[in-house]
């Protein structure tokens, strides 16, 4: 099918106009006119700004690589390397990319991991994962009309609505990585201010992002509202396999469970398992190393007591060992004292304590050496 050259003139004119620092590729621009006007009657019979609005849709819907040039390169991991340096600017150099992965370094990797495997599970089970979230735009919404503690106050609201549902993921500091479309390698950036229209809720992966003087930093993009706009748009053959990635992501960063210490093993379940025909157990190998949540109190529990056991032996032990010490030393002998027969203090007198020191350097013939005694006056008050 040949494409008009007033439709095609007037579709060039928009994507340079929208995406000035863009290299479209001749033929994949061809195919896609092609594709639009085959496609819906409506855009065919329609205007050519309709069809170049149509086609620009199509292009957020579309793996840049497939977009652009092949020599096409705006933010290869080399050019970031510059301390101060920026990429794009708000005039004619804004940079069109897209998200290939997102994560939140603001909140645990292990909660995130259980949030993405329920998703997971609600997709299998036919359930929209983002249903709750939906209920929770009017929150937003009425925070930015309201002002100060009310604002506040309808935020903390619906973050803590997030945080019950557990298919939600919680919104504290992106971490994207960012492609062009072209051969060179994929780079991070870091959102150093909240962005509207992005989480990882929602956001598809392949939304396209217009970078607009997003300073570089050690090798990262800082972004801000002020220099970057999210386009829209998302890849599905990208978003269908997000979830699944960032799940072996997650694993690979928190590495495989290990056991707590201080916990006692699990013992094995000879009654409960089948035997084969030659007479073996089946045992479980993974399942009996990893813990569920729903084992940690017992396990503690048990570990605690364990500990006042050992505890407890440690002391019985010393004890005893104090007591063969006090036994092997020499008895004392009660010198004579001139007290009172009964040996009770007198009142308002003095009475004469006698003590014997033995001089010993711990060993067992010291226990023969000096031996001497002295005499300390106690004195006490009155009764009144």
């Amino acid at each position: 099918m040949a494409v008009n050259p007033d439709a095609l003139a007037a579709v060039r004119r928009l994507l340079s106009a929208r995406y000035p620092t863009l290299e479209v590729d001749p033929g994949w621009l061809d195919r896609c006119i092609a594709d639009v006007c085959q496609g819906d009657a409506a855009v065919r019979c329609g205007s050519n700004d309709q069809l170049a609005r149509s086609v620009r849709q199509r292009l957020l819907e579309t793996d840049l690589a497939q977009v652009v040039v092949p020599s096409y390169s705006r933010i290869a991991p080399e050019k970031l390397q510059a301390a101060n340096g920026k990429v794009g600017d708000g005039g004619r150099g804004a940079v069109l990319v897209q998200i290939e992965s997102m994560i939140d370094i603001g909140c645990s990797a292990a909660s995130q991991l259980e949030i993405a495997e329920a998703r997971v599970e609600a997709r299998r089970s036919n359930k929209d994962p983002n249903e709750a979230y939906a209920g929770l735009k009017p929150a937003a919404s009425a925070s930015s009309s309201s002002s100060g503690a009310d604002a506040m106050a309808a935020f903390d609201a619906q973050e803590e609505g997030k945080s019950q549902c557990n298919t939600i993921y919680p919104r504290r500091m992106l971490k994207l990585e960012l492609s062009d479309g072209g051969s060179s390698a994929n780079v991070w950036a870091i959102e150093l201010e909240r962005i509207g229209g992005l989480d990882m809720n929602t956001t598809k992966m392949g939304s396209k992002l217009l970078l607009k003087g997003a300073q570089v930093n050690k090798g990262y993009l800082l972004l801000t509202p002020a220099t970057v706009s999210v386009e829209g748009g998302g890849v599905s053959a990208k978003q269908a396999v997000a979830e699944e990635k960032l799940i072996a992501k997650l694993r690979a960063q928190l590495g495989p469970p290990r056991r707590k210490r201080g916990m006692p093993s699990k013992p094995q379940a000879s009654s409960n398992h089948a035997h084969d025909g030659n007479g073996s157990n089946h045992t479980t190998t993974a399942a009996q190393d990893r813990f569920s949540p729903d084992e940690d109190e017992s396990m503690l529990l048990a570990a605690l007591e364990a500990e006042a056991e050992a505890e407890a032996g440690v002391d019985e032990a010393a004890a005893a060992q104090l007591a063969e010490r006090d036994a092997s030393l020499p008895h004392e002998t009660k010198p004579e004292s001139g007290g009172p027969a009964n040996g009770g203090a007198q009142r308002g007198g003095r009475q004469p304590a006698p003590i014997v020191m033995v001089d010993s350097d711990d060993d067992d013939d010291a226990y023969t050496s000096a031996r001497w005694q002295e005499t300390i006056l106690i004195e006490s008050s009155p009764e009144p």
